[in-house]
């Protein structure tokens, strides 16, 4: 008997370390890593708990998402800074319990020539103690470097404490020893590019380049407002332009431009100094018929001088008239006296806001651009796109106080390219912002810098003469022709000069004119304003030294369809 009761007692002693060790917490961890750095982890956790606790935390770690627990999906909660689960149970949990757990951690790998890896075996914030721990992680191919691992409580040395394999991209682990409460576990290793690419992820520059554009836009306003801007001037009608300001001269007081040969000559014309000839063959000939004097400017006697130096007749089709027309064309505006010695130039707030159209377009493409490689590229492109129909809006405006259409219609090409990115890049805050941004900036530097007072009363007489011009009634218009039948050809050029032939002419339509008495012309001019200023535009472009193909053409079956009839 005492013999039965003795070898009963021994296998008690035999089983009940058995029973202690089902009674810890085990936790067996299997992670598998992709070229993205996202790693999905399994934990399957034997968790024992000797006292019934209403409410278990599980943090996950840095990056969790989407776990599910015991094939239930939960929401990520914070637990102490740390992304994780939170269970919740009204009776509490007790005993030993079974978890079974996946989730995914995003973002594992960092840096840019040296990746990173950093994985939470146990994350921080576990606050029960683990008797045993295994764990397995697979990455996508093999490597070179060895891992490191660190705890709370054991720090760098807890490899020493680990039976640790490696072969061929499998890192396989086991703990020797039991860890704490509170205690954590990570990884980290050094790979390489080839094996976790460097992750593009969509959107990633749009808030810096949000905040570029902004910041040009606000430093661009800025500086017109500390360097350009002018105190507003306001249009009165007068029914005479200023007496200094010649009609080829007023693209330079109004808008900066260069001076126009055509116009100039066109007033030289009407005042008697010349004549011209306009041929079949849409040539112009300029027939000088008498010298110039101190009545004009010094600028006008020059170019005079200049033009019937060699000859009283000058061709506009020869190479002296064409190199003559391009240098008077690209020489520098006459705006002495116009603006402030201490102006600001426009073309510093167009650059920045061409910047900013730059900015805009990046983050527009960046947010649709889909993660690939050389993404930048198409990036950069995208943002001169916006660029350059930035740049064709500003001098849009010029063409309503200019006879050069061609700022209108580029501008006009500039806004409509602006809202097929906008629409393609789905980017409707971006395309607002940029095309608003630009309009205004086109209305600020319409007139060019600071202006002097003596600017700010030719702008207004120009204004105002170019309101009076534009306004004209019937009645007024047959009072005015019974007094001076020629009024139409005297303030043409002027008109054209302030972009408002065409509403000019309009106003002339049922009344006839006398045959203008300088121009002499081998194609049929009519009587009626509306027929007479498209040659006018013309003769003024031929002058320029830019005949067109189009309007050759044009003129010339104007001309054989006249002759015809």
């Amino acid at each position: 008997m005492r013999r039965f009761l003795l070898a009963f007692m021994c296998c008690l002693l035999l089983i009940f370390p058995v029973f202690a060790t089902e009674q810890g917490t085990n936790m067996q961890i299997t992670g598998i890593l992709d070229r993205d750095s996202n790693c999905y982890m399994e934990v399957e956790l034997i968790l024992y708990l000797p006292t019934p606790t209403a409410q278990l935390a599980l943090p996950l770690g840095p990056g969790a998402k989407n776990p599910v627990v015991n094939g239930t999906p939960v929401q990520i909660q914070d637990i102490g800074g740390v992304p994780g689960v939170l269970l919740n149970k009204e009776a509490g949990f007790s005993g030993t319990l079974s978890i079974s757990m996946t989730y995914t951690l995003e973002n594992c790998v960092t840096g840019d020539s040296k990746r990173i890896l950093n994985i939470p075996l146990l994350a921080e914030g576990f606050a029960y103690p683990v008797d045993a721990l295994q764990f397995q992680l697979t990455l996508p191919g093999p490597f070179e470097e060895t891992p490191d691992f660190v705890s709370a409580y054991l720090g760098a040395d807890v490899d020493n404490f680990m039976d640790l394999q490696i072969r061929e991209g499998v890192i396989t682990g086991t703990l020797k020893t039991p860890l704490r409460a509170n205690e954590h576990l990570s990884m980290t290793l050094e790979t390489t590019q080839e094996m976790f690419p460097k992750k593009v992820v969509t959107g990633q520059y749009a808030p810096t380049c949000n905040l570029l554009a902004l910041l040009c836009a606000v430093i661009a306003l800025v500086y017109w407002l500390i360097r350009l801007r002018y105190r507003p001037v306001r249009a009165v009608k007068q029914s005479q332009p200023p007496v200094d300001v010649p009609p080829g001269e007023i693209g330079c007081r109004l808008l900066a431009q260069s001076p126009d040969l055509a116009l100039t000559i066109i007033h030289w014309a009407h005042l008697g100094y010349v004549s011209l000839h306009f041929a079949k063959d849409q040539d112009i000939l300029l027939h000088k018929r008498m010298d110039m004097g101190n009545e004009r400017s010094e600028y006008e006697n020059r170019l005079f001088q200049r033009l019937f130096s060699q000859r009283p007749i000058v061709t506009c089709s020869s190479s002296f008239y064409q190199s003559f027309a391009k240098e008077i064309s690209q020489s520098k505006p006459r705006i002495k006296g116009q603006f402030k010695r201490h102006s600001g130039n426009p073309i510093h707030v167009r650059f920045l806001s061409v910047t900013c159209a730059f900015f805009v377009g990046v983050s527009a493409a960046d947010m649709v651009t889909p993660p690939m490689e050389g993404r930048m590229f198409p990036l950069l492109i995208w943002g001169v796109l916006w660029a350059l129909c930035a740049l064709m809006i500003h001098p849009g405006l010029k063409s309503l106080f200019s006879r050069n259409n061609k700022p209108g219609r580029a501008a006009l090409v500039g806004v409509v390219g602006l809202v097929v990115l906008g629409v393609l890049s789905r980017a409707w805050a971006h395309t607002f912002f940029c095309l608003l941004f630009q309009c205004v900036v086109s209305v600020l530097i319409v007139f060019g810098g600071k202006r002097s007072e003596t600017g700010r009363m030719t702008l207004q007489s120009l204004l105002g003469f170019r309101s009076y011009l534009s306004s004209l009634s019937r009645t007024k218009l047959s009072e005015i022709m019974e007094q001076n039948p020629l009024f139409f050809y005297d303030m043409a050029p002027y008109a054209l000069a302030l972009g408002i032939d065409r509403q000019f002419a309009t106003q002339f339509e049922t009344l006839r004119l006398p045959p203008c008495p300088w121009l002499d012309s081998d194609i049929p001019q009519g009587n009626r304003a509306p027929e007479w200023y498209p040659i006018l535009r013309q003769i003024a472009q031929i002058l320029q030294g830019q005949p067109s193909l189009t309007t050759r053409m044009s003129s010339k079956f104007q001309f054989n369809n006249t002759n015809s009839n």
